[in-house]
């Protein structure tokens, strides 16, 4: 419809009045029309849009491309639509920053605080960090492998409380001088609440802090991928609990001193001691000690190498504080220096409850791969493997006194002067499958009973040198084991004895009895011609005397072995030593 507009001309009366009504009623009727067509025009194009969606779904499976592009949705286009619609929205919500030639930090704050996701731009140059970003909760920053030279003591803040946050891609060179971290992670113990949780950080590259990270009260989060160059890595305190770390590398570089730095540091905060560390597949490298763990409770790691690098380390350290607890070390390889436990001093039992499997120590420098300090008891090493460096005297495992209750089983030493020594006062020591690949005349050195399994179906207990130049006397009790558990059957009882010098010969036996203990219904009987010959004589120029027996148990029980002497005098001996293996048959 043509619109003819009526032309007002004067002072408005009733006949221009009439008019303007009808002006208005034209527009409405001509707009009404047009309304109609654009309803048909859209009808049109969705009943086209219908016919090529029918299309494409109408054919079925025969058109196996449209199928599959289509994935779970009717149509094609409904896909389409949606996942254009969740990119658009994904896009609006990450802001991308390039480098403002300033404190660049102030703007990724701000932006963080107002909840956008901040990328930095690849490629754009550096950015700088002047000023320290204080992480909210559920905070997201991609550095899109972009590099930030920082100036600031610590680059990332963790406040109590701070949850989700996520910090991936970022390369971090440090131009401070004095203590700096790359991640500070301060939460409270008065709460779960006010802990540091669910915080995840990746591939992440630190030049030249102080610390890469000190966690405490961080809880439930994940370390992957990183390559810290700091002078130490981290420091693990307070209530944190149940981190992992993976697939990383914490190296102190070579440019700063070792001195005092550690690769991974966990300790109690007062009372409050650290749980729940998983630390996997990942390396550490040429700190003074690249690791001490003076308070713990239930740490798992596995596939973790650490290499001191060289002169100037000292071992890995496991020394409890408040609570040592459940660690767990599985195929784990220790270059240059071993491990020591206990340093401190206790002078009572320490329950470390911990076990080792499959531990390689590669090329160890001269001294005691393995130091076990005074009460440090509940340890179990099994699958050992030790490879020295050749140079100087190397003692493979010491346990130094009252180091009760520890099991170390089939272990391999290469190149070792002395594999295991056992001093002081203990119990509930057992030693089993320590093959002799050095062929040592001395291998082991005992100062109290060992339960052994050094071939099949054998004990071995060794006696200590008793003090040179001693007289031995008609009668006397050499070396005595007492209560030695013996099930019912037949054993071979063998004795070595080596001497340094006899001042005269003598007369010795060795026999087994029930004297002392209290089990009932034990009783030894003959067992063979062996037997009656427990007496045995020790001539001056022997030095290495051999002896055995045989016996049944017919009642099992607890037995006590005897060393004696049956002459006046016996002789005098200078460095006497004495092994006993007692073998079932």
């Amino acid at each position: 419809m043509a619109f003819a507009r009526r032309v007002i001309t004067k002072t408005l009366d009733l006949l221009n009045l009439q008019r303007h009504n009808d002006n208005f009623a034209d527009i409405e009727t001509d707009l009404t029309e047009h309304r109609g067509r654009i309803s048909t025009a859209e009808t049109n194009i969705n009943t086209l849009d219908g016919r090529v969606d029918n299309i494409v779904a109408s054919s079925g499976e025969s058109n196996l491309e449209i199928v599959d592009a289509r994935e779970d949705y009717t149509t094609l286009r409904e896909r389409l639509d949606t996942e254009h619609g969740a990119v658009s929205a994904q896009l609006a919500d990450i802001v991308t920053l390039k480098p403002s030639g300033g404190d660049d930090a102030a703007l990724v704050q701000i932006l963080l605080n107002l909840g956008r996701k901040v990328a930095l731009a690849k490629d754009a140059g550096s950015f700088h960090f002047n000023s320290i970003i204080t992480v909210p909760s559920n905070a997201y920053l991609d550095g899109q492998n972009a590099e930030i030279i920082t100036n600031t003591s610590r680059v990332f803040y963790f406040a109590s409380g701070t949850q989700k946050p996520t910090i991936i891609n970022i390369t971090l060179n440090n131009v401070r001088s004095g203590t700096t971290h790359v991640f500070y992670i301060d939460g409270e113990n008065t709460s779960y609440a006010t802990s540091i949780k669910d915080v995840f950080i990746e591939n992440i590259v630190a030049n030249n802090y102080t610390w890469f990270a000190y966690c405490k009260c961080l809880r439930k989060s994940t370390f992957n991928q990183i390559n810290s160059y700091a002078a130490n890595g981290i420091y693990y305190t307070d209530k944190s609990a149940e981190v992992n770390i993976t697939n990383s590398y914490f190296v102190n570089d070579e440019a700063q001193s070792r001195t005092g730095t550690k690769g991974l540091y966990a300790i109690a905060n007062g009372t409050h001691y650290p749980e729940g560390l998983v630390l996997s597949n990942t390396l550490f490298y040429h700190f003074e000690r690249n690791y001490q763990i003076n308070d713990l409770f239930i740490g798992m790691f596995s596939n973790v190498y650490f290499d001191c690098g060289g002169v100037g380390c000292l071992p890995l350290l496991v020394d409890r504080n408040e609570k040592i607890d459940g660690l767990k070390f599985n195929n784990v390889w220790i270059y240059t220096l071993g491990m020591e436990f206990g340093h401190i001093g206790p002078t009572s039992p320490q329950s470390y409850r911990s076990s080792f499997n499959g531990i390689h120590f590669q090329l160890q420098k001269a001294g005691t791969t393995i130091m076990m300090h005074p009460w440090v008891q509940d340890i179990v090493m099994s699958d050992l493997h030790f490879d020295s460096d050749i140079t100087g005297t190397h003692i493979g495992i010491v346990l130094e006194n009252q180091n009760s209750y520890v099991n170390i089983n089939n272990a391999n030493f290469r190149y070792y002067e002395s594999y295991v020594q056992c001093k002081g006062l203990a119990h509930d020591v057992s030693l089993s499958n320590v093959p002799n690949a050095d062929n040592l005349a001395y291998p082991f050195y005992f100062e109290y009973a060992v339960n052994g399994n050094l071939t099949n179906n054998s004990q071995e207990h060794q006696w200590s040198p008793i003090s040179q130049s001693s007289i031995i006397a008609a009668g006397t009790t050499i070396k005595q084991l007492s209560a030695i558990w013996l099930g019912r059957g037949r054993y071979m009882l063998r004795t070595s004895l080596n001497t340094v010098a006899l001042t005269a010969g003598g007369t010795c036996r060795l026999e087994i009895n029930t004297t002392g203990v209290t089990t009932p219904g034990v009783a030894v009987s003959a067992g063979g011609s062996g037997y009656d010959s427990r007496y045995f004589d020790v001539d001056v120029s022997e030095k290495n005397i051999r002896f055995s027996n045989v016996f049944e148990v017919t009642s099992e029980g607890q037995f006590n072995l005897i060393l004696k002497s049956e002459d006046t005098p016996a002789g005098t001996v200078n460095g006497y030593h004495s092994i006993v293996e007692i073998i079932k048959l």
